[in-house]
């Protein structure tokens, strides 16, 4: 029988032969396909077995994505791997926890905010202003046509009003706010790479905030996978999240063998902790139980099905 795609299973082998091997994977739109209510973008039981089978031995598994951690969890459904939220402003794993400074030093702020924006969209149906905890998303898929001027006049008053310090930024039919640093996806995914001490690293995404983690895998050991079409700089494409999917499987079954050479290549399932600050913006993380995080109600000034998106 043929093999269904000669390159894809050059990719696979290669990657399977590296002796321990970070796969870091966005969400929706890779994992999942984008749902116009992204509540219902759920994995199913095959889905979550082969994440499941991704981090054991001598893989471990991140998913990083726009989502708040506490989100992710839920949509995803598997313990005890690594989750980045807020594209990369959290990170959660067995055993440790990492906010970015700059969003603790926001907190009160963007919690002010939350709640103004509540007060000003409150009379839009269809909004839905989400609290990520260290970042607010705007989303307005629901909201009528017929509003969308008056949608965006307001959001470009609540811009002029806001505090400074913030990014206030398109995504798909959503504002995302988040405070103003150097981070994203890249560093995110850089620091996990570093605390693992420094494995090959296979990174799969579908747009352009992706990008900076895509670049990240091809500039620190590893490859870099853009799903669907788009501008990248990722030296490989995939159809979408179904053939994403096949891909993931494929390499599950070729982690399962032992190359040559590979010895005990097994990952702790505790991050790599040193004395030593780990973030350029100059915090250190800290530990937290396994426990599953404790998510920010949202307040929905207008009937909307909308959820986070990353």
């Amino acid at each position: 029988m043929a093999r269904r795609d000669s390159w894809t299973e050059r990719l696979l082998d290669d990657i399977a032969a590296h002796r321990r091997v970070l796969v870091v994977l966005d969400y929706d739109g890779t994992l999942v396909p984008m749902r116009a209510r992204p509540h219902l973008a759920i994995l199913g039981a095959s889905e979550r077995s082969t994440l499941r089978k991704l981090d054991r031995g001598r893989s471990r598994l991140a998913i990083m994505s726009g989502r708040a951690i506490a989100d992710l969890r839920e949509r995803v459904g598997v313990e005890d791997i690594l989750y980045g939220g807020v594209f990369g402003l959290e990170i959660a794993g067995p055993g440790w926890r990492y906010v970015h400074p700059r969003a603790r030093a926001m907190h009160q702020r963007m919690s002010d905010l939350m709640g103004a924006l509540g007060r000003l969209l409150g009379d839009i149906e269809g909004t839905f202003v989400e609290d990520k905890g260290v970042g607010i998303t705007v989303h307005y898929r629901n909201v009528a046509p017929v509003r969308h001027k008056e949608f965006e006049r307001r959001m470009a008053h609540a811009r002029a009003a806001a505090p400074r310090g913030l990014i206030w930024r398109r995504g798909r039919m959503a504002w995302e706010i988040l405070p103003r640093t150097d981070w994203d996806k890249g560093t995110a995914a850089k620091l996990l790479w570093r605390r693992l001490n420094r494995p090959f690293m296979l990174v799969i995404g579908d747009e352009r905030y992706d990008e900076p983690m895509l670049r990240a895998a091809a500039h620190h050991r590893g490859v870099g996978v853009r799903v669907g079409r788009g501008s990248t700089e990722a030296r490989h494409h995939l159809r979408d999240s179904f053939a994403v999917r096949r891909f993931l499987h494929g390499l599950t079954e070729r982690l399962a063998a032992r190359p040559p050479g590979a010895g005990n290549a097994r990952f702790s399932r505790r991050l790599k902790t040193t004395a030593r600050k780990v973030s350029a913006a100059g915090a250190s993380s800290r530990p937290v139980g396994r426990g599953r995080g404790s998510g920010r109600s949202a307040r929905r000034p207008g009937r909307s099905g909308a959820a986070a998106r990353g």
